[in-house]
């Protein structure tokens, strides 16, 4: 009986060995497995990484050569082209090589400019500084003599480089004065005349005539004098209104492309290297706006009052009765004298003149 018993415990304990085997390989497989798919993963995704990193290296570094977008459909690389444009509105800042007459300039008579700042489009320099503009004088747009402003439109108008490559302006330009060009001049040499004009136009009346007195002596001269002074004012106004009024040489002016202006890249290349080459060594002439000289005030003068002298009252006439009917003796009195008047002189106004 007992060995029966020792017989079943062990055929037990070798059937649950042998399930437990069953079990730990069967486990095995599984965490094998699942280790395996986990390694698939990870280098997958290594792979990905390392070819979106490739990629964005690529990206990065520069292209060697133009694309095939920038060939030609049969691969040559195509040009650059051989003109470089200004456009429409560009503004040309430029001053006078030579004075112009404000008051005698006409139609017809020739202008000299140069560029005094560089023309760029971008970061590239098209016109440098120095070139010069030359045309003449169409028709002029504005004249005021009293602060020596000109505007003026340009016809065969030009631009001049250094190398002497010329390109001309499609129709009429307008030069016209810069705001340091509007402002009124110092006053000084032939512009110093018409603030003096003005001075003497607003002076103040001729002194006022005498009253009346013994003769016409008196009342004579003050006339005399009075007339003298218009007849003086009205020449001095006349030799300021034909006084030649001059823009100086530097006097800066604008001019605004009205339509596109085409140049030659190469011949634009060359003008710029001269250019480059020169500043480098000497600095090429141009001109400066002129010099305002300093300027100093004179206050003028006060008006002094009439002088008057009272005249004498009179008197009355000396009246002696008569005797035993004989008439009264009557003498006569002095007659009242008016007063004397001797006219103050007129004030002086203030004006600006060039210091010495």
């Amino acid at each position: 009986m007992m060995q029966s018993t020792r017989s079943r415990s062990v055929a037990l304990l070798a059937t649950i060995g042998a399930i437990g085997r069953k079990l730990a390989q069967d486990f095995f497989v599984v965490l094998l497995i699942v280790i395996l798919q986990a390694n698939i993963g990870v280098g997958q995704e290594i792979v990905v990484a390392a070819d979106q990193t490739n990629r964005n290296s690529n990206s990065q570094q520069p292209q060697a050569g133009p694309t095939s977008s920038a060939q030609k459909p049969d691969g040559s690389i195509p040009q650059a082209p051989s003109t470089l444009v200004i456009p429409a509105g560009t503004k040309l800042p430029l001053g006078l090589v030579r004075p112009i007459s404000v008051t005698k300039s006409k139609a017809g008579d020739s202008v000299y400019l140069q560029i005094t700042f560089p023309i760029t489009a971008g970061h590239q320099m098209l016109v440098p500084p120095g070139t010069y503009v030359q045309g003449t004088i169409g028709k002029i747009i504005k004249r005021d003599r009293t602060r020596a402003v000109l505007a003026f439109s340009m016809r065969s108008a030009s631009m001049i480089f250094s190398t002497g490559y010329t390109v001309s302006f499609a129709g009429a330009v307008d030069a016209l004065p810069t705001i340091a060009g509007l402002q009124s001049p110092a006053a000084g040499g032939a512009q110093s005349a018409s603030p003096v004009a003005m001075a003497a136009v607003g002076s103040t009346a001729p002194a006022p005539l005498p009253a009346p007195s013994l003769g016409n002596g008196p009342r004579n001269a003050t006339i005399g004098v009075a007339a003298a002074g218009v007849v003086g004012t009205a020449w001095v106004v006349l030799l300021a209104h034909h006084q030649n009024v001059e823009r100086e040489a530097g006097t800066p002016l604008e001019i605004v492309l009205p339509a596109p202006l085409q140049l030659d890249r190469a011949r634009v290349a060359e003008a710029i290297q001269q250019y480059s080459t020169q500043a480098a060594n000497t600095p090429p002439a141009i001109v400066q706006p002129p010099k305002k000289p300093k300027v100093c005030y004179d206050p003028g003068n006060p008006a002094t009052p009439d002088t008057v002298i009272p005249g004498s009252p009179g008197t009355p006439p000396t009246v002696i009765p008569g005797i035993n009917g004989a008439p009264p003796t009557i003498i006569p009195g002095t007659p009242a004298t008016p007063d004397t008047v001797i006219p103050g002189t007129p004030g002086t106004p203030g004006r600006e003149y060039p210091c010495r």
